[in-house]
């Protein structure tokens, strides 16, 4: 994907946050940026460029690789974090740094779930026994 400086004026308090969230996601501020306008110019159907770019090979994956890939999941940690913050935020206030890690949390959950579901894809289109992922 070729790409272009952009230079924009932005206010304290908009790249303040924005900082906030690039450090929460451990990214650079830049990345983060391109991943906001991403979300903002994308429709509401539109695969994330991220997850994108991680399942355009998948066709030239070998059946292992696939497997692996189709066991995309959140860390137990994670997924008990991401449970946790959606729970407090249905019953009480969480605060901002709270709800920036949920929605970090939440967006790596669907990047998890966007790459699983790509990978079985491919295994069915290949004809290949999809697996149990529901087994222990």
């Amino acid at each position: 994907m070729s790409s272009r400086t952009l230079t924009v004026a932005v206010p304290d308090n908009i790249l303040a946050r924005i900082r906030d969230r690039a450090k929460l996601a451990n990214r650079s501020l830049e990345a983060e940026v391109v991943d906001l306008l991403t979300g903002a110019v994308a429709g509401d159907d539109a695969v994330p460029a991220d997850v994108e770019a991680a399942i355009a090979g998948f066709d030239l994956l070998d059946e292992p690789a696939l497997r692996r890939a189709a066991e995309s999941r959140l860390s137990p940690k994670d997924h008990a974090r991401l449970e946790h913050l959606n729970r407090k935020r249905r019953n009480e206030e969480t605060t901002k740094a709270e709800e920036r890690q949920r929605r970090e949390l939440l967006r790596r959950y669907e990047r998890a779930m966007l790459i699983r579901a790509a990978a079985l894809a491919e295994l069915h289109r290949r004809d290949l026994e999809i697996p149990n992922l529901n087994a222990p």
